[in-house]
Protein backbone atom coordinates (compact mmCIF):
# COMPACT_ATOMS: atom_id res chain seq x y z
CA UNK A 1 0.00 0.00 0.00
CA UNK A 2 1.49 3.01 -0.53
CA UNK A 3 0.74 7.05 0.05
CA UNK A 4 -0.43 8.97 -3.07
CA UNK A 5 -1.35 12.24 -3.11
CA UNK A 6 -4.50 13.32 -4.95
CA UNK A 7 -6.58 16.26 -5.89
CA UNK A 8 -9.90 16.60 -4.64
CA UNK A 9 -12.76 18.39 -6.94
CA UNK A 10 -14.20 20.09 -4.21
CA UNK A 11 -17.31 19.39 -3.77
CA UNK A 12 -19.66 20.06 -0.37
CA UNK A 13 -18.29 19.58 3.22
CA UNK A 14 -14.92 18.44 1.34
CA UNK A 15 -11.52 19.88 1.86
CA UNK A 16 -9.31 20.43 -1.03
CA UNK A 17 -6.84 18.17 -0.01
CA UNK A 18 -5.79 15.49 1.95
CA UNK A 19 -3.68 11.94 1.81
CA UNK A 20 -5.65 8.89 1.06
CA UNK A 21 -4.24 5.67 1.04
CA UNK A 22 -4.57 3.35 -1.71
CA UNK A 23 -4.02 -0.32 -1.81
CA UNK A 24 -2.43 -1.36 -5.00
CA UNK A 25 -3.00 -4.87 -5.50
CA UNK A 26 0.17 -6.96 -6.71
CA UNK A 27 -2.11 -8.24 -8.96
CA UNK A 28 -5.05 -7.21 -11.26
CA UNK A 29 -8.48 -6.91 -10.11
CA UNK A 30 -11.50 -7.33 -12.19
CA UNK A 31 -12.54 -4.39 -10.64
CA UNK A 32 -12.68 -1.76 -12.55
CA UNK A 33 -9.91 1.11 -11.49
CA UNK A 34 -9.97 4.49 -11.87
CA UNK A 35 -7.05 5.62 -13.71
CA UNK A 36 -3.84 6.20 -11.86
CA UNK A 37 -4.10 9.72 -10.85
CA UNK A 38 -7.70 10.30 -10.32
CA UNK A 39 -10.25 9.35 -7.69
CA UNK A 40 -13.54 10.37 -7.26
CA UNK A 41 -14.71 10.53 -3.34
CA UNK A 42 -18.20 9.95 -2.22
CA UNK A 43 -20.11 11.58 0.42
CA UNK A 44 -22.07 8.81 2.94
CA UNK A 45 -25.24 10.34 1.56
CA UNK A 46 -23.64 9.70 -1.84
CA UNK A 47 -22.76 5.91 -0.90
CA UNK A 48 -25.55 2.87 -1.34
CA UNK A 49 -24.57 0.44 1.77
CA UNK A 50 -23.79 -2.73 0.69
CA UNK A 51 -23.92 -5.71 2.49
CA UNK A 52 -21.84 -6.31 5.88
CA UNK A 53 -17.79 -7.96 4.89
CA UNK A 54 -16.97 -10.67 6.86
CA UNK A 55 -15.36 -9.72 10.46
CA UNK A 56 -11.82 -9.80 10.57
CA UNK A 57 -9.33 -11.05 12.74
CA UNK A 58 -9.32 -10.36 16.26
CA UNK A 59 -6.00 -8.10 17.31
CA UNK A 60 -3.47 -8.23 19.84
CA UNK A 61 -4.40 -7.59 23.47
CA UNK A 62 -3.63 -3.87 24.83
CA UNK A 63 -2.13 -3.10 27.93
CA UNK A 64 -3.26 -3.79 31.11
CA UNK A 65 -5.65 -2.02 32.73
CA UNK A 66 -5.46 0.43 36.05
CA UNK A 67 -5.12 -1.45 39.32
CA UNK A 68 -6.49 1.62 41.68
CA UNK A 69 -9.65 1.44 43.71
CA UNK A 70 -12.77 4.18 43.82
CA UNK A 71 -11.37 5.50 47.25
CA UNK A 72 -7.97 5.82 45.49
CA UNK A 73 -9.14 6.65 42.53
CA UNK A 74 -11.41 9.23 44.73
CA UNK A 75 -7.90 10.58 46.26
CA UNK A 76 -6.01 10.91 43.12
CA UNK A 77 -8.76 12.86 41.69
CA UNK A 78 -8.75 15.67 45.09
CA UNK A 79 -4.69 16.47 44.26
CA UNK A 80 -5.92 17.94 41.00
CA UNK A 81 -9.33 19.78 41.89
CA UNK A 82 -9.63 22.92 43.23
CA UNK A 83 -9.00 26.55 41.97
CA UNK A 84 -7.10 27.03 38.68
CA UNK A 85 -7.13 22.72 38.01
CA UNK A 86 -8.91 23.22 34.87
CA UNK A 87 -11.60 20.59 36.64
CA UNK A 88 -15.11 21.69 37.07
CA UNK A 89 -15.74 19.61 40.19
CA UNK A 90 -15.15 22.61 41.98
CA UNK A 91 -17.39 25.52 40.72
CA UNK A 92 -20.73 26.75 41.37
CA UNK A 93 -22.46 28.64 39.11
CA UNK A 94 -19.22 29.14 37.85
CA UNK A 95 -17.87 30.68 41.13
CA UNK A 96 -15.12 28.62 43.19
CA UNK A 97 -15.66 28.00 46.57
CA UNK A 98 -13.54 30.77 47.93
CA UNK A 99 -16.45 33.04 46.48
CA UNK A 100 -19.32 31.94 48.73
CA UNK A 101 -17.04 32.58 52.17
CA UNK A 102 -17.56 36.17 51.64
CA UNK A 103 -20.74 37.72 53.18
CA UNK A 104 -20.72 40.61 50.80
CA UNK A 105 -21.72 38.27 47.67
CA UNK A 106 -24.87 37.10 49.44
CA UNK A 107 -28.10 38.37 47.86
CA UNK A 108 -31.34 37.86 49.19
CA UNK A 109 -30.05 38.22 52.49
CA UNK A 110 -31.43 39.56 55.76
CA UNK A 111 -30.61 43.45 56.53
CA UNK A 112 -29.57 42.29 59.96
CA UNK A 113 -29.05 38.87 61.65
CA UNK A 114 -28.06 38.55 65.53
CA UNK A 115 -24.58 36.86 65.79
CA UNK A 116 -25.50 35.19 69.09
CA UNK A 117 -28.39 33.59 71.11
CA UNK A 118 -30.51 33.73 73.50
CA UNK A 119 -31.68 37.05 72.02
CA UNK A 120 -32.54 39.69 74.21
CA UNK A 121 -36.16 41.09 74.23
CA UNK A 122 -35.30 44.46 73.01
CA UNK A 123 -33.78 42.83 70.42
CA UNK A 124 -37.54 41.83 69.49
CA UNK A 125 -39.76 44.85 68.16
CA UNK A 126 -42.34 46.10 70.66
CA UNK A 127 -41.55 42.81 72.75
CA UNK A 128 -40.83 44.59 75.81
CA UNK A 129 -43.65 47.19 75.76
CA UNK A 130 -46.06 44.20 75.23
CA UNK A 131 -44.65 42.34 78.06
CA UNK A 132 -45.22 45.60 80.21
CA UNK A 133 -49.14 45.18 79.58
CA UNK A 134 -48.99 41.75 80.96
CA UNK A 135 -50.10 41.35 84.90
CA UNK A 136 -47.16 39.82 86.97
CA UNK A 137 -47.27 36.37 88.60
CA UNK A 138 -46.30 38.35 91.91
CA UNK A 139 -48.61 40.47 93.76
CA UNK A 140 -50.72 41.17 89.95
CA UNK A 141 -51.91 44.85 89.82
CA UNK A 142 -55.24 43.24 87.38
CA UNK A 143 -57.31 45.84 85.88
CA UNK A 144 -60.69 45.92 83.82
CA UNK A 145 -62.86 42.56 85.27
CA UNK A 146 -60.99 40.04 85.56
CA UNK A 147 -62.24 36.92 86.21
CA UNK A 148 -61.33 33.23 88.07
CA UNK A 149 -62.74 30.12 88.12
CA UNK A 150 -65.58 29.32 91.03
CA UNK A 151 -64.44 27.59 93.96
CA UNK A 152 -66.66 24.52 95.14
CA UNK A 153 -68.62 26.16 98.34
CA UNK A 154 -66.81 25.02 101.90
CA UNK A 155 -63.24 25.80 100.13
CA UNK A 156 -60.99 26.82 102.39
CA UNK A 157 -57.44 27.02 100.82
CA UNK A 158 -55.68 29.60 99.06
CA UNK A 159 -57.67 29.45 95.81
CA UNK A 160 -58.50 32.92 94.41
CA UNK A 161 -62.69 33.89 95.48
CA UNK A 162 -64.65 35.20 93.08
CA UNK A 163 -67.43 37.46 94.12
CA UNK A 164 -69.85 34.32 92.67
CA UNK A 165 -68.19 32.36 95.47
CA UNK A 166 -68.18 34.78 98.50
CA UNK A 167 -71.76 35.37 97.51
CA UNK A 168 -73.11 31.63 97.87
CA UNK A 169 -70.90 32.14 101.16
CA UNK A 170 -72.64 34.67 102.63
CA UNK A 171 -76.20 33.39 101.50
CA UNK A 172 -78.20 33.22 104.67
CA UNK A 173 -75.71 35.50 106.89
CA UNK A 174 -76.27 38.77 106.01
CA UNK A 175 -79.52 40.25 105.77
CA UNK A 176 -80.76 42.96 103.39
CA UNK A 177 -79.78 46.70 104.30
CA UNK A 178 -80.95 48.56 107.06
CA UNK A 179 -84.42 50.44 106.70
CA UNK A 180 -83.99 53.70 105.50
CA UNK A 181 -86.05 55.56 108.22
CA UNK A 182 -83.99 57.88 109.28
CA UNK A 183 -83.04 55.91 112.46
CA UNK A 184 -79.75 54.60 113.08
CA UNK A 185 -79.04 50.90 113.23
CA UNK A 186 -76.65 47.97 114.26
CA UNK A 187 -75.88 44.61 113.69
CA UNK A 188 -77.34 42.36 116.04
CA UNK A 189 -78.42 38.31 116.01
CA UNK A 190 -78.21 38.39 112.05
CA UNK A 191 -80.65 41.04 112.35
CA UNK A 192 -81.09 45.46 112.66
CA UNK A 193 -81.68 46.84 116.03
CA UNK A 194 -82.21 50.35 116.49
CA UNK A 195 -79.17 52.03 118.40
CA UNK A 196 -79.75 53.27 121.50
CA UNK A 197 -77.77 56.40 121.14
CA UNK A 198 -78.99 57.80 117.90
CA UNK A 199 -77.38 61.34 118.33
CA UNK A 200 -73.72 62.19 117.35
CA UNK A 201 -70.89 62.79 120.29
CA UNK A 202 -70.88 66.49 121.33
CA UNK A 203 -68.79 68.54 118.92
CA UNK A 204 -67.43 70.32 121.84
CA UNK A 205 -63.69 69.36 121.16
CA UNK A 206 -63.54 66.50 124.02
CA UNK A 207 -63.05 63.25 123.23
CA UNK A 208 -65.96 60.72 123.66
CA UNK A 209 -66.45 56.76 124.08
CA UNK A 210 -69.61 55.39 124.34
CA UNK A 211 -70.25 53.92 127.70
CA UNK A 212 -73.75 52.15 129.27
CA UNK A 213 -75.61 53.46 126.80
CA UNK A 214 -74.71 57.21 126.45
CA UNK A 215 -71.48 59.22 125.25
CA UNK A 216 -68.87 59.51 128.41
CA UNK A 217 -66.17 62.00 128.21
CA UNK A 218 -62.43 60.41 127.75
CA UNK A 219 -59.42 62.63 129.73
CA UNK A 220 -56.38 62.48 127.41
CA UNK A 221 -53.52 63.25 128.73
CA UNK A 222 -50.68 66.17 127.54
CA UNK A 223 -48.30 64.69 124.95
CA UNK A 224 -44.85 63.55 126.08
CA UNK A 225 -42.13 66.53 126.60
CA UNK A 226 -38.72 65.11 125.24
CA UNK A 227 -35.65 67.12 127.37
CA UNK A 228 -32.80 66.63 129.72
CA UNK A 229 -35.05 67.77 132.21
CA UNK A 230 -38.78 67.70 133.01
CA UNK A 231 -41.30 70.39 132.30
CA UNK A 232 -41.38 73.31 134.50
CA UNK A 233 -45.06 73.05 135.52
CA UNK A 234 -46.15 69.62 134.29
CA UNK A 235 -50.27 68.63 134.55
CA UNK A 236 -51.77 65.19 135.86
CA UNK A 237 -51.16 62.60 133.25
CA UNK A 238 -47.97 64.45 131.51
CA UNK A 239 -44.95 62.10 130.18
CA UNK A 240 -41.76 62.84 130.12
CA UNK A 241 -38.99 61.27 128.16
CA UNK A 242 -35.26 62.16 129.41
CA UNK A 243 -33.27 62.44 126.49
CA UNK A 244 -30.12 61.71 128.31
CA UNK A 245 -30.71 58.58 129.79
CA UNK A 246 -33.68 56.92 127.91
CA UNK A 247 -35.89 57.12 131.23
CA UNK A 248 -39.59 57.35 130.85
CA UNK A 249 -41.94 59.68 133.19
CA UNK A 250 -45.33 60.24 134.06
CA UNK A 251 -46.34 63.18 135.94
CA UNK A 252 -48.90 61.51 138.77
CA UNK A 253 -51.08 63.86 141.17
CA UNK A 254 -52.99 61.88 144.08
CA UNK A 255 -56.98 61.90 144.48
CA UNK A 256 -56.17 64.12 146.88
CA UNK A 257 -54.81 66.96 144.88
CA UNK A 258 -52.07 68.96 144.52
CA UNK A 259 -49.01 68.72 145.10
CA UNK A 260 -48.02 65.44 142.37
CA UNK A 261 -44.74 63.58 141.65
CA UNK A 262 -43.01 62.02 138.71
CA UNK A 263 -43.36 58.43 138.62
CA UNK A 264 -40.74 56.50 136.48
CA UNK A 265 -42.44 53.60 133.99
CA UNK A 266 -40.11 51.88 132.01
CA UNK A 267 -37.94 51.40 135.14
CA UNK A 268 -36.25 47.93 135.81
CA UNK A 269 -36.19 45.69 138.98
CA UNK A 270 -33.09 47.78 140.75
CA UNK A 271 -34.54 51.15 139.41
CA UNK A 272 -38.22 50.91 140.88
CA UNK A 273 -36.41 51.01 144.44
CA UNK A 274 -33.84 53.99 143.41
CA UNK A 275 -34.75 57.14 145.05
CA UNK A 276 -32.83 60.88 145.65
CA UNK A 277 -29.92 61.01 147.69
CA UNK A 278 -29.92 60.26 150.97
CA UNK A 279 -27.95 63.44 152.13
CA UNK A 280 -30.34 65.68 154.07
CA UNK A 281 -30.12 69.07 153.35
CA UNK A 282 -32.00 70.51 156.01
CA UNK A 283 -30.18 70.38 159.28
CA UNK A 284 -32.24 69.41 162.99
CA UNK A 285 -35.15 67.97 160.37
CA UNK A 286 -36.22 65.91 163.15
CA UNK A 287 -36.72 68.94 165.19
CA UNK A 288 -34.86 67.30 168.18
CA UNK A 289 -32.27 70.22 168.82
CA UNK A 290 -33.70 72.85 170.49
CA UNK A 291 -30.95 74.70 172.32
CA UNK A 292 -32.45 78.25 172.76
CA UNK A 293 -36.06 77.64 174.04
CA UNK A 294 -36.80 74.24 174.48
CA UNK A 295 -40.32 73.09 174.44
CA UNK A 296 -41.31 76.39 175.30
CA UNK A 297 -43.91 78.52 173.55
CA UNK A 298 -42.76 81.96 172.15
CA UNK A 299 -45.59 84.55 173.28
CA UNK A 300 -49.10 84.76 171.88
CA UNK A 301 -49.04 87.87 169.70
CA UNK A 302 -49.93 89.54 166.88
CA UNK A 303 -46.40 89.03 164.77
CA UNK A 304 -43.27 88.05 165.81
CA UNK A 305 -39.80 88.50 163.86
CA UNK A 306 -38.75 84.83 164.11
CA UNK A 307 -39.06 82.69 167.26
CA UNK A 308 -36.48 79.73 167.27
CA UNK A 309 -39.03 76.73 168.35
CA UNK A 310 -36.27 74.25 167.37
CA UNK A 311 -32.58 75.10 165.71
CA UNK A 312 -32.68 75.98 162.66
CA UNK A 313 -36.47 76.41 162.73
CA UNK A 314 -37.79 79.49 163.24
CA UNK A 315 -41.60 80.75 163.39
CA UNK A 316 -42.91 84.20 161.98
CA UNK A 317 -45.68 85.84 161.00
CA UNK A 318 -47.04 89.07 161.16
CA UNK A 319 -51.52 89.20 161.16
CA UNK A 320 -54.22 91.97 161.73
CA UNK A 321 -57.00 90.66 163.93
CA UNK A 322 -55.59 87.57 164.88
CA UNK A 323 -52.62 85.88 166.85
CA UNK A 324 -50.24 83.18 166.67
CA UNK A 325 -47.66 81.29 168.91
CA UNK A 326 -44.59 79.00 168.20
CA UNK A 327 -43.16 76.15 169.67
CA UNK A 328 -41.31 72.53 169.68
CA UNK A 329 -43.55 69.78 170.88
CA UNK A 330 -42.65 66.85 172.36
CA UNK A 331 -45.09 64.07 172.23
CA UNK A 332 -48.36 64.90 173.51
CA UNK A 333 -50.83 67.58 171.02
CA UNK A 334 -52.05 66.21 168.01
CA UNK A 335 -49.66 63.20 168.47
CA UNK A 336 -45.92 63.04 166.09
CA UNK A 337 -46.21 60.77 162.27
CA UNK A 338 -43.64 58.21 161.23
CA UNK A 339 -42.62 57.32 164.88
CA UNK A 340 -40.87 60.58 165.33
CA UNK A 341 -40.27 62.54 168.67
CA UNK A 342 -40.76 65.84 167.99
CA UNK A 343 -42.48 68.44 165.52
CA UNK A 344 -43.03 71.94 165.10
CA UNK A 345 -46.39 73.86 165.64
CA UNK A 346 -48.00 77.31 165.26
CA UNK A 347 -51.55 78.03 167.33
CA UNK A 348 -53.30 80.69 166.28
CA UNK A 349 -55.32 81.45 169.62
CA UNK A 350 -57.37 84.18 167.81
CA UNK A 351 -58.04 82.78 164.76
CA UNK A 352 -55.62 84.78 161.57
CA UNK A 353 -58.40 87.21 161.23
CA UNK A 354 -58.47 88.73 157.68
CA UNK A 355 -55.18 88.41 155.56
CA UNK A 356 -55.58 91.35 153.36
CA UNK A 357 -52.70 91.50 151.21
CA UNK A 358 -49.69 91.45 153.29
CA UNK A 359 -50.08 89.39 155.87
CA UNK A 360 -48.72 86.24 156.65
CA UNK A 361 -47.63 83.45 158.80
CA UNK A 362 -44.45 81.18 158.01
CA UNK A 363 -42.09 78.24 159.62
CA UNK A 364 -38.86 78.71 158.27
CA UNK A 365 -35.59 77.35 157.88
CA UNK A 366 -32.72 78.79 156.25
CA UNK A 367 -29.98 76.32 154.69
CA UNK A 368 -26.48 77.70 154.19
CA UNK A 369 -24.91 77.92 150.78
CA UNK A 370 -22.26 75.31 151.29
CA UNK A 371 -25.02 72.36 152.16
CA UNK A 372 -27.10 73.22 148.66
CA UNK A 373 -23.96 74.28 146.74
CA UNK A 374 -23.84 70.77 144.49
CA UNK A 375 -27.18 71.96 143.65
CA UNK A 376 -26.16 73.71 141.05
CA UNK A 377 -29.09 76.46 141.41
CA UNK A 378 -28.38 79.40 138.90
CA UNK A 379 -26.65 77.69 136.18
CA UNK A 380 -27.87 75.53 133.42
CA UNK A 381 -26.93 72.34 135.06
CA UNK A 382 -29.59 72.85 137.92
CA UNK A 383 -30.03 69.42 140.12
CA UNK A 384 -33.96 68.63 140.67
CA UNK A 385 -34.94 67.92 144.16
CA UNK A 386 -37.08 66.36 146.07
CA UNK A 387 -38.82 67.85 149.12
CA UNK A 388 -40.63 65.63 151.67
CA UNK A 389 -41.98 65.93 155.20
CA UNK A 390 -45.38 65.32 157.20
CA UNK A 391 -47.82 68.20 157.51
CA UNK A 392 -50.89 68.11 159.79
CA UNK A 393 -53.87 70.90 160.08
CA UNK A 394 -56.95 71.39 162.01
CA UNK A 395 -58.38 72.98 159.29
CA UNK A 396 -58.45 71.33 156.11
CA UNK A 397 -57.73 72.68 152.63
CA UNK A 398 -54.84 73.47 150.35
CA UNK A 399 -51.31 75.04 151.79
CA UNK A 400 -48.39 75.94 150.03
CA UNK A 401 -44.53 75.28 150.67
CA UNK A 402 -42.10 77.98 149.04
CA UNK A 403 -38.33 77.68 147.97
CA UNK A 404 -36.50 80.89 147.40
CA UNK A 405 -33.43 82.94 147.68
CA UNK A 406 -33.58 85.22 150.47
CA UNK A 407 -35.88 85.79 153.16
CA UNK A 408 -38.60 88.28 152.79
CA UNK A 409 -36.87 89.98 149.34
CA UNK A 410 -35.92 86.71 147.30
CA UNK A 411 -36.25 87.32 143.46
CA UNK A 412 -36.94 83.47 142.78
CA UNK A 413 -39.49 81.80 144.55
CA UNK A 414 -40.56 77.85 143.48
CA UNK A 415 -44.37 77.34 144.89
CA UNK A 416 -45.77 73.75 145.16
CA UNK A 417 -49.52 73.36 146.87
CA UNK A 418 -50.43 70.29 148.80
CA UNK A 419 -53.97 69.87 150.20
CA UNK A 420 -54.84 68.08 153.51
CA UNK A 421 -58.03 66.65 155.58
CA UNK A 422 -58.27 67.66 159.13
CA UNK A 423 -56.70 66.84 161.92
CA UNK A 424 -54.79 63.70 159.65
CA UNK A 425 -50.96 63.55 159.57
CA UNK A 426 -50.22 63.48 156.09
CA UNK A 427 -46.78 63.06 154.12
CA UNK A 428 -45.91 65.19 151.07
CA UNK A 429 -43.30 64.82 148.43
CA UNK A 430 -42.86 67.38 145.56
CA UNK A 431 -40.29 66.97 142.81
CA UNK A 432 -38.85 70.72 142.03
CA UNK A 433 -36.73 71.09 139.29
CA UNK A 434 -33.39 72.94 139.62
CA UNK A 435 -33.67 76.53 138.63
CA UNK A 436 -31.42 77.27 136.04
CA UNK A 437 -31.63 81.59 136.61
CA UNK A 438 -31.57 83.56 139.09
CA UNK A 439 -28.84 84.08 141.80
CA UNK A 440 -27.70 81.61 144.77
CA UNK A 441 -25.20 81.35 147.16
CA UNK A 442 -22.87 78.55 147.14
CA UNK A 443 -20.69 80.07 150.17
CA UNK A 444 -21.64 80.23 153.90
CA UNK A 445 -24.16 82.76 153.62
CA UNK A 446 -27.62 82.01 152.73
CA UNK A 447 -28.33 79.76 150.17
CA UNK A 448 -31.88 78.46 149.76
CA UNK A 449 -34.61 79.39 152.38
CA UNK A 450 -37.87 76.72 152.77
CA UNK A 451 -41.15 78.25 153.97
CA UNK A 452 -43.89 76.28 155.05
CA UNK A 453 -46.59 78.96 154.38
CA UNK A 454 -49.68 78.71 156.59
CA UNK A 455 -51.20 81.74 155.58
CA UNK A 456 -50.91 84.54 152.72
CA UNK A 457 -52.45 87.83 151.78
CA UNK A 458 -52.91 88.38 148.02
CA UNK A 459 -49.86 90.13 147.71
CA UNK A 460 -48.21 87.07 148.38
CA UNK A 461 -49.92 84.49 146.01
CA UNK A 462 -48.17 83.73 142.88
CA UNK A 463 -48.38 80.95 140.53
CA UNK A 464 -46.82 76.96 140.79
CA UNK A 465 -43.16 76.58 140.12
CA UNK A 466 -40.63 78.61 139.58
CA UNK A 467 -41.18 82.48 139.23
CA UNK A 468 -39.68 85.75 139.42
CA UNK A 469 -40.29 87.93 142.49
CA UNK A 470 -41.52 87.16 146.78
CA UNK A 471 -43.97 84.35 146.48
CA UNK A 472 -45.65 82.52 149.47
CA UNK A 473 -48.38 80.82 148.63
CA UNK A 474 -50.15 79.58 145.74
CA UNK A 475 -53.78 80.19 144.20
CA UNK A 476 -56.84 78.65 146.22
CA UNK A 477 -54.43 78.99 149.46
CA UNK A 478 -56.51 78.45 152.63
CA UNK A 479 -57.73 81.84 153.09
CA UNK A 480 -58.08 82.41 156.73
CA UNK A 481 -57.86 80.15 160.08
CA UNK A 482 -60.51 80.17 162.97
CA UNK A 483 -59.56 80.67 166.65
CA UNK A 484 -57.22 77.91 168.39
CA UNK A 485 -56.40 76.59 164.64
CA UNK A 486 -53.22 74.74 164.68
CA UNK A 487 -50.84 74.02 162.02
CA UNK A 488 -47.57 71.08 162.51
CA UNK A 489 -44.71 70.06 160.46
CA UNK A 490 -42.17 67.36 160.94
CA UNK A 491 -39.44 64.75 159.62
CA UNK A 492 -38.02 67.86 156.91
CA UNK A 493 -35.80 66.35 154.48
CA UNK A 494 -34.83 67.96 151.04
CA UNK A 495 -32.62 65.46 148.84
CA UNK A 496 -30.88 66.13 145.06
CA UNK A 497 -32.24 63.68 142.71
CA UNK A 498 -29.70 63.66 140.09
CA UNK A 499 -31.27 61.05 138.38
CA UNK A 500 -34.98 62.13 138.36
CA UNK A 501 -36.21 59.10 140.21
CA UNK A 502 -38.60 61.43 141.63
CA UNK A 503 -38.67 59.62 144.86
CA UNK A 504 -37.45 60.66 148.56
CA UNK A 505 -35.69 57.96 150.59
CA UNK A 506 -37.17 56.78 153.56
CA UNK A 507 -36.45 59.53 156.47
CA UNK A 508 -33.95 58.39 159.05
CA UNK A 509 -34.09 60.33 162.65
CA UNK A 510 -30.37 61.27 162.42
CA UNK A 511 -28.32 60.68 165.45
CA UNK A 512 -28.55 63.45 168.08
CA UNK A 513 -25.04 63.89 168.69
CA UNK A 514 -23.89 64.54 165.63
CA UNK A 515 -27.55 66.48 164.61
CA UNK A 516 -26.16 68.56 167.95
CA UNK A 517 -23.05 69.32 166.53
CA UNK A 518 -24.72 70.38 163.26
CA UNK A 519 -26.88 72.59 164.96
CA UNK A 520 -24.03 74.50 167.09
CA UNK A 521 -22.08 75.63 163.48
CA UNK A 522 -25.29 78.90 163.72
CA UNK A 523 -26.29 78.95 167.76
CA UNK A 524 -24.45 77.37 170.94
CA UNK A 525 -24.30 78.53 174.26
CA UNK A 526 -21.22 77.26 176.99
CA UNK A 527 -19.88 78.33 180.49
CA UNK A 528 -16.98 80.94 180.53
CA UNK A 529 -15.20 80.91 183.23
CA UNK A 530 -13.31 84.07 184.14
CA UNK A 531 -11.16 85.73 186.65
CA UNK A 532 -10.97 89.26 188.05
CA UNK A 533 -7.63 90.29 186.84
CA UNK A 534 -8.72 91.63 183.72
CA UNK A 535 -6.34 89.05 181.82
CA UNK A 536 -7.99 87.88 178.33
CA UNK A 537 -8.68 84.04 178.12
CA UNK A 538 -9.22 82.69 174.80
CA UNK A 539 -11.38 79.46 174.60
CA UNK A 540 -12.65 77.36 171.14
CA UNK A 541 -15.78 76.40 170.36
CA UNK A 542 -17.29 72.78 170.21
CA UNK A 543 -16.75 73.47 166.66
CA UNK A 544 -15.92 75.99 163.43
CA UNK A 545 -19.10 78.25 163.10
CA UNK A 546 -20.48 78.97 159.92
CA UNK A 547 -19.29 82.80 161.10
CA UNK A 548 -17.81 84.77 163.87
CA UNK A 549 -20.68 84.23 165.95
CA UNK A 550 -22.39 87.62 167.57
CA UNK A 551 -21.12 87.16 171.34
CA UNK A 552 -23.98 88.06 174.45
CA UNK A 553 -23.83 86.99 178.20
CA UNK A 554 -20.91 87.46 180.35
CA UNK A 555 -20.99 89.40 183.68
CA UNK A 556 -19.79 93.11 185.04
CA UNK A 557 -16.60 94.24 182.72
CA UNK A 558 -16.56 91.55 180.14
CA UNK A 559 -15.25 91.96 176.55
CA UNK A 560 -13.50 90.30 173.93
CA UNK A 561 -10.42 90.85 172.47
CA UNK A 562 -10.65 89.10 169.55
CA UNK A 563 -13.82 86.69 167.82
CA UNK A 564 -13.12 83.78 165.23
CA UNK A 565 -15.04 81.80 163.45
CA UNK A 566 -13.47 78.92 165.48
CA UNK A 567 -11.81 80.59 168.81
CA UNK A 568 -12.80 84.07 170.60
CA UNK A 569 -10.52 85.60 173.71
CA UNK A 570 -12.43 87.89 176.58
CA UNK A 571 -11.93 89.37 179.78
CA UNK A 572 -13.59 90.18 182.33
CA UNK A 573 -13.27 92.53 185.58
CA UNK A 574 -15.68 89.97 187.90
CA UNK A 575 -14.49 86.63 189.00
CA UNK A 576 -16.97 83.92 188.19
CA UNK A 577 -18.79 81.43 185.61
CA UNK A 578 -20.73 82.96 182.67
CA UNK A 579 -23.20 81.65 180.38
CA UNK A 580 -22.43 82.92 177.08
CA UNK A 581 -24.50 82.54 174.01
CA UNK A 582 -22.67 82.65 170.55
CA UNK A 583 -25.38 83.14 167.32
CA UNK A 584 -23.71 82.85 163.94
CA UNK A 585 -27.25 82.14 162.38
CA UNK A 586 -28.39 83.28 159.14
Amino acid sequence: MTDTTVEIIPGPNLPTEFTARIAQPSQPTPSPIPPVGLVEIETAAELIAGPPGPIGPVGPPGPQGSPDTAAQVLAKLVTVDGSGSGLDADLLDGQDGAYYLAWANFTGKPATFPPTLPIAESDVTNLVSDLALKAPLASPGLTGVPTAPTATAGTNTTQIASTAFVAAGLAGKVGPDAPNDGTRYGRQSLAWTADPIQADAPNDGTQYVRKSLAWSPVSVPPGTYIGDTPPASPSNGQLFWESDTGNFYIFYVDPGGAPGQWVQVNQSAAAATATADSYNRVVNGAMAVSQENGNTNSATAASNGGYYGADQWMGWWALSGGTALFASVTGGGVGSPNGSKNYLQMTFPGGSGALGTVFYALITQRVEGLRVADLKFGTASARSVVLRFWVNASTAGTYSVWLGNAVGSATRSYVAQFTVSAATWTQVSIVIPGDTTGTWANDNSLGLTINFCVAAGSNLVGVPGWQAGNFYAGPGQVASLPVNATFAVADVGLYADPNLTGRAPPFVTPDFASEFIACQRYFTTFSYIANATGASTTSNYPCRMRIAPAITGGGAGFATTYVETFAFAASQTTRGVQVLVFNARM
